[in-house]
């Protein structure tokens, strides 16, 4: 797939990625950006269908592990530097939020269940990783609980996201 070049802050899929950077843009268009050395490789080889575009600083190699499906966009510096929150300096990847369904407190756990208020993201990511590793079925995020796909959680969480069945929540 042929790579873009993307330079203007004011171009509207780069303000469309700007608003990925808070929960309302999170919700609004069920997008997300995720960064990091470790994390991008790992979440393109285990699931490469929830990614739809890999956005490149100036400069930088194409990932080899990138399915040739997978858009390419390189960005300038400023455009770049704007959407890279967490300063790696690696390739981002946009993802699709997948669905949340509500959870229906009717029936029974099934499993060990998470319900979770937690309304900073980091410390979500935190939880969420933790959920992983203890081998959580499933994470109920009430209403007042932080976007999953923020970027504060998705670097706290190591990818714990891809894991995990995420649910709504009451408030």
């Amino acid at each position: 797939m042929a790579e873009r070049i993307i330079e203007s802050l004011d171009n509207p899929r780069a303000k469309l990625w700007a608003s990925l950077l808070e929960s309302r843009g999170l919700r609004r268009h069920r997008r997300f950006l995720l960064a990091g050395r470790k994390t991008v490789g790992e979440a393109l080889a285990a699931h490469p269908d929830r990614f739809e575009s890999l956005l490149l600083p100036p400069g930088a190699e194409d990932l080899p592990a990138a399915p040739a499906g997978l858009e390419r966009i390189r960005l300038g510096r400023a455009l770049f530097d704007r959407l890279d929150v967490s300063g790696t300096g690696l390739p981002i990847l946009v993802g699709m939020v997948p669905e949340m369904p509500a959870i229906d407190l009717a029936r029974p756990p099934e499993g060990l269940e998470l319900v979770c208020a937690l309304g900073d993201p980091s410390n979500l990511g935190a939880l969420l990783r933790s959920a992983a590793a203890f081998g959580a079925s499933r994470v109920i995020l009430l209403a007042d609980a932080a976007h999953p796909f923020h970027p504060k959680c998705l670097r706290a969480a190591s990818n714990a996201q891809f894991a995990l069945e995420l649910r709504r929540g009451p408030a």
